[in-house]
């Protein structure tokens, strides 16, 4: 049986950002490259990170993200942050917000203390998340109930995970004043639903989670016991979904480049090229300004949406729509800059698989691919810029909402 990981003595007496960088520095980067070579998601770290407060409901945003900021600087994981974002920033906040009273006591204690993982689902393979394209759906029974029919593709924590959240396109019922087909958040658990790993199939995320789940057969659920936030609220809770994601992610980002800034200047200071320490080179400086620079430019982003009210919250981000989007698009591109100076920093080494330099290439080209990170922000930015200029029919003649993971 493997041993739990323990807990700093009064961890929480640290900075949330040096808390999480401690932990994952000791607990988490030792491991990384093993992991990836492994393709092995490690449970203890989830639970260890719940005993120490990251799934708390409660923090203030800027807590929460400062948390995440240590976790990427300590462990040097995207998957596995992106994994704790998918469940603890995402999942818990939308079941503590828009969660009923017994879906609450059912699944938030074991979701905060990290014994339980979850997905938030809503990529198809017949259409990314865009909304039209969605089969999932309920169908209204006989005996009043609905059928479940689920069939999601490419989400992260999915094939571990215990709770799912997902959506799914309801008829109307026939004494709905509405008689549009409406979009729903179900939220259900995963013992009765058949998941698959795609870890191996899909470009790095190889230490985080991400699969397919599908019904076997329908699922009889009542709807009361499964809709999150009650009837055609499901484009609402999906839209926070997204903001929540689109500033998250650039903060553990700001932590891999912490993390890359630190190893690239220990490296740069104990080597010599030419009889001369690295640190002398004009184009060796270049490149630690190159991971420099991404850092500061994303944390500037995030402080300009965290400065523009008093207390920020993960509700009112709904009011930055423009600037989470262009804040997601740059901090990946600039992260992969980084990255890329980082590599070169290392040199031939840098190529080996078991090396940090090409997983973290290898991550956030993943990101890249497979989090609708540079085309589709574009398009939100346009359609944005449109409405500010009051051309809102031609904002509307763009594609559907959204074409992101959760």
């Amino acid at each position: 049986m493997k041993k739990s990981i323990s807990i700093p003595y009064q961890a929480e007496l640290l900075p949330p950002a040096e808390r999480f960088f401690q932990w994952a520095k000791k607990h988490a980067r030792p491991t990384l490259l093993e992991r990836d070579q492994e393709c092995r998601f490690d449970r203890r770290l989830w639970e260890s990170l719940g005993a120490l407060g990251l799934f708390q409901p409660d923090q203030d945003l800027r807590t929460q993200l400062e948390c995440f900021i240590g976790l990427g600087a300590g462990s040097m994981d995207i998957p596995f942050a992106l994994s704790a974002i998918a469940h603890g920033a995402v999942a818990v906040e939308l079941l503590a917000r828009f969660g009923s009273e017994a879906q609450r006591a059912r699944f938030l204690p074991d979701m905060v203390a990290g014994t339980t993982i979850a997905a938030v689902c809503n990529a198809e393979a017949s259409g990314g998340t865009d909304v039209k394209a969605i089969g999932s759906r309920l169908e209204l029974s006989d005996d009043g109930r609905y059928r479940l029919h689920l069939n999601k593709r490419g989400a992260t924590n999915l094939s571990f995970a215990d709770v799912i959240f997902a959506s799914a396109w309801r008829p109307a019922k026939p004494d709905e004043k509405k008689p549009d087909p409406s979009l729903e958040v179900v939220l259900v658990s995963a013992r009765e639903l058949s998941q698959e790993s795609h870890v191996a199939q899909l470009a790095g995320f190889r230490t985080g989670l991400t699969g397919s789940v599908r019904t076997m057969q329908p699922l009889s659920v009542r709807l009361s016991d499964v809709l999150l936030g009650g009837e055609r609220v499901g484009f609402q809770v999906l839209k926070h979904c997204f903001n929540i994601e689109r500033i998250f992610i650039p903060a553990i980002l700001i932590g891999i480049l912490d993390g890359m800034l630190a190893e690239a200047t220990e490296l740069i200071t104990s080597r010599q090229s030419f009889g001369k320490p690295l640190t002398e080179y004009q184009y060796v400086q270049e490149k630690i300004i190159t991971i420099y620079a991404a850092r500061e430019r994303t944390g500037a982003l995030i402080d300009s949406i965290l400065n523009s009210a008093e207390k920020m919250t993960k509700a009112d981000l709904a009011e930055h729509g423009k600037l989470l989007s262009l804040l997601k698009m740059t901090a990946v591109e600039e992260a992969f800059a980084a990255a890329t100076a980082f590599y070169e920093l290392s040199g031939y080494v840098g190529y080996r698989l078991d090396h940090l330099a090409q997983k973290i290439l290898r991550d956030l080209l993943g990101l890249k691919m497979l989090g609708g990170t540079k085309e589709q922000q574009k398009i939100i930015l346009f359609q944005e810029l449109m409405r500010e200029h009051g051309l809102r029919a031609a904002a509307r003649k763009g594609t559907s909402d959204e074409k992101e993971p959760a």
